[in-house]
């Protein structure tokens, strides 16, 4: 949790090397790391994470995210995970499950640079109550139609 939090001059890291086998926790990791324009995770093992919450929130300068290699099967807590990623274009989710996660609030707020999205395959039977998905799009263009984004 909050690993590298508040690193507003970290602008490029390759963490794959990083044994993340016996994580649980990931939240605001990489929260307010306003500089950060290249993030590697490529070979990041989140299958015992349950708590993703502000993992990348307020990384103003990443443009594109690939989490493609992310195995979730544990997570639960998604809540501000890319808020105010303002200049993000592109992020990949396709290997996310979540059919666990309780909270998606605040999830893309303020991505105002973020036109399309692909969350055919996200499961949100966990999430219940108008609070957990409370502002998940808000100034988010790819989430207009949000509920027509999910199966």
């Amino acid at each position: 949790t909050d690993m590298f939090a508040v690193c507003h001059a970290l602008e490029t890291v390759d963490l794959s090397s990083f044994d993340t086998a016996r994580v649980e926790l990931m939240g605001g990791m990489f929260e307010h790391c306003t500089s950060l324009r290249e993030l590697e995770l490529g070979n990041f093992n989140t299958a015992n994470v349950t708590n993703m919450a502000g993992m990348f929130a307020h990384c103003e300068s990443l443009t594109r995210l690939d989490l493609s290699s992310f195995r979730t099967p544990n997570l639960t807590l998604m809540v501000y995970m890319f808020d105010g990623c303002r200049s993000l274009t592109e992020v990949d989710l396709s290997g996310f499950d979540t059919s666990h996660v309780t909270s998606m609030g605040y999830l893309f707020r303020d991505c105002d640079s973020l036109t399309e999205l692909d969350l055919s395959h996200f499961d949100m039977s966990s999430v219940s109550g108008d609070y957990c998905t409370y502002k998940m799009f808000h100034n988010c263009p790819a989430g207009k139609d949000w509920k027509h984004l999910l199966k």
